[in-house]
Formats: structure tokens, sequence, C-alpha cells
């Protein structure tokens, strides 16, 4: 028999299932470890005996089902199963009956990999800690101004916002959004490309951007969404991706016009890490801080991308992975050929900075634990 408890991992896969509505069989590596999770997975297709915590009657019934095939390849919740969701979480039942009750699944391929992929931004944010269940999140409006996000991190996925007013789905429908992030004094919107170039050119980017910009005015007090999450395989399509926008043949169509930060996020551990650094309030001072003595620090003034100069060498700090910025970098490098120039990452970065520099500028590598270390003293130095 298995008991559903909150905190186990049947409770938190039929919990996510009831937001998300279906996951990727190929992404079952953003749940964990692969075949723990995958041997759970089938067990749960085939017909067992459950206990609810907090309720003596036993459930017995199939808990999942795996539709499609190949890349397509879904784990659903099986329709006999939903009304046990009342029992453990009587919110996410609420939600699923909103979203999935009684309506047919698409079988469109762009519709399911649409799912796909945020079902995938949503596993890389639980596994940050952010918020992402719907139903313990506030409800955003639109009407005025109020706090209404948590400081605590939190996602609001694209449907969510689309929903928010009646002209939502027209604003956002030619996006590529999966949703948005929000923490204490930021907002990112969220894209998942995969392993794919996007094409960052279309009007609905523009148009999904004033619209969250917006919904963040409304609900947070952010004034405007400058900063925007990629996630992506690894960081060879980052190489990919610097390489498209190097060809374009005019900078207006650069994607640091749409917005001025894009993080480069790989969904493995490291970007893990990374996206929680991301999501800290004031992280990009407490960083500067930290790697740099106050008086060498530029404070945006330099007349190229950079943010220190230390005995005449100019900083250049990576460890944010935004690629926006490291393309204006490397348009100033053009321009200021006698400057040294010197870059700092993490070591996890080196060889994508490495294949796109070669040896045109210095690369030096930061310890991840250090940084992560020095930054939880720095917080705990503030609450004190």
């Amino acid at each position: 028999m298995i008991t559903i408890r909150p905190g186990s991992r049947v409770y938190e896969l039929l919990s996510t299932l009831a937001y998300v509505g279906e996951f990727p069989m190929r992404s079952v590596r953003l749940l964990g470890e692969v075949s723990s999770w995958t041997k759970l997975i089938l067990k749960l297709t085939q017909k067992q005996d459950f206990c609810i915590e907090g309720y003596d009657a036993t459930v017995t019934c199939r808990m999942l089902t795996i539709s499609g095939s190949g890349p397509l390849r879904s784990v659903r919740l099986y329709r006999a199963a939903v009304p046990i969701l009342n029992l453990m979480l009587p919110g996410a039942y609420a939600y699923y009956m909103m979203r999935y009750g009684n309506k047919n699944r698409s079988g469109k391929i762009i519709e399911i990999d649409r799912k796909h992929r945020v079902a995938e931004t949503i596993a890389m944010c639980k596994r940050c800690n952010i918020e992402t269940r719907p139903f313990e999140l506030p409800t955003l409006q639109n009407g005025c101004n109020k706090m209404a996000v948590p400081d605590a991190p939190s996602f609001y996925s694209g449907w969510d916002l689309k929903t928010i007013e009646p002209d939502g789905l027209n604003r956002t429908k030619f996006s590529r959004l999966t949703g948005a992030v929000f923490y204490k004094g930021g907002c990112y919107a969220m894209y998942n490309a995969r392993d794919a170039v996007m094409n960052w050119n279309g009007k609905g980017e523009t148009k999904v951007k004033l619209y969250l910009s917006q919904i963040a005015r409304m609900n947070a007090g952010i004034s405007d969404v400058e900063s925007a999450v990629l996630l992506g395989t690894t960081y060879d399509l980052g190489i990919r991706i610097m390489e498209d926008q190097e060809s374009l043949k005019d900078d207006k169509d650069s994607i640091d016009k749409l917005y001025a930060h894009i993080h480069f996020i790989p969904m493995n551990g490291f970007g893990e890490r990374l996206l929680k650094i991301l999501t800290v309030p004031d992280w990009n001072e407490t960083l500067l801080d930290l790697l740099f003595e106050s008086e060498d620090r530029t404070y945006n003034l330099a007349k190229i991308e950079a943010d220190a100069i230390e005995n005449d060498v100019y900083m250049y700090s990576f460890l944010d992975s935004d690629l926006s910025r490291l393309l204006r970098f490397r348009r100033g490098l053009r321009s200021q050929k006698v400057v040294k120039y010197e870059i700092l990452c993490f070591e996890e970065q080196s060889e994508f900075l490495q294949a796109l520099f070669g040896e045109e500028v210095p690369v030096r590598t930061i310890d991840l634990d250090s940084v992560e270390e020095m930054m939880r003293s720095d917080w705990s130095d503030a609450d004190e």
C-alpha cells in the first residue's frame, strides 16, 4: 500500500500534475534521479492500493496514464484518480477541474510541446524553491496598484497571466513566454528554448513584454520588466544564440533591444544554483560588492560594459549568464581595441566563453561554492 502524505514523492507528483496537466517523460531528470522517478511513474500507471494521510478509507485505482510517443510522450493523471486530489489538496482539485475537467486534450504537436515547455519551466522553478502552485498564490489583477505578489519567489504560468483580463489571450497568443517569476524587487519573463535558437523579432514578444510590465506594475510595484530568463539544455545552445545574433545585419534586431538582460540558465544542477542566486533580493549588487572593491566599481559609467577597473584592466562579470549584456560587451570590444579586458565567470561557464572569445579576452573562473557561501554570510550579517 502507498501512503500519500505531504512531502512524499507521490504527493508532489500528483499535486504538480494537477496544475501542469501533463509532464514530458523525456524530462523526468528535472524531477530528480531518473531511474527511481521512472519506476515510480510506471508503478503508478498500475492499479494500486492508496492510503491518504488523514483518511481511514483505502482507495484502489490507477493514478497515472502515459500517452503519446517519442518526445511527445506524456504522463497525466488518470481520470478516475482525479477525485483523490480533493482529499489530499482541495485547491489542486479545484484548479484541475477549472483547467482540464471535462475538456478534451489537444493532440496537436505544437500545443503538446508548449505544455511540455511550461511543465519543464515549472520543474526548474520547483527545484529552486520558487512557489509554482497557482492555488497557493495570490490572484493577480490589472485594475489598480497593489502589492499582490509575495516577497518570496513565485512563478505564474503563461496561462495564468493570460487569464488575468479578457484581452490577455490576444495580447500574449503569439509569444513563446512560459510564465513569469516574481521575486522581491524584480520580475523575469520566463522562456524555455530547450535546444533551439529562438526568433525574438516577432511582435508577439514585444506585446507580451508590455503586458507583463503592466501586470508587474499593478501587482509588484515594478515599473518595467527588462529582464528575462531563457532556459536551455546546455551552453552549446548559448554559443548558437550568440552566433545567430552576430549574424544579424542590423543591431536594432538584437535580443538586447527587447530585454536589456536575458539570463541563460542551463537545465541542470548548475542552472538550478544560478537561478536561486538570481531570485535573491538585490542579488546583482550583492555579487558585485563581493567581487570588487567599491573604489574600483564602474557603476555603469564606463565607456563599455564593465563592472570594475582594476589596474587599468576592465573587469566584466558573467556570473549572471546575461546574454544581452554579453552582446553589448562584444560590440564594445570592436570599438575599444586598446583597452585591456578580463572576464570573470563560474567554472561551468568558462568553456562557453573561451569558445566565443578564444585568446582575445582572458577568462578567470570563480568557484560557485565560495560565492554561495559569501552570499549566505552576507545575508546573515544583514539579518543581524
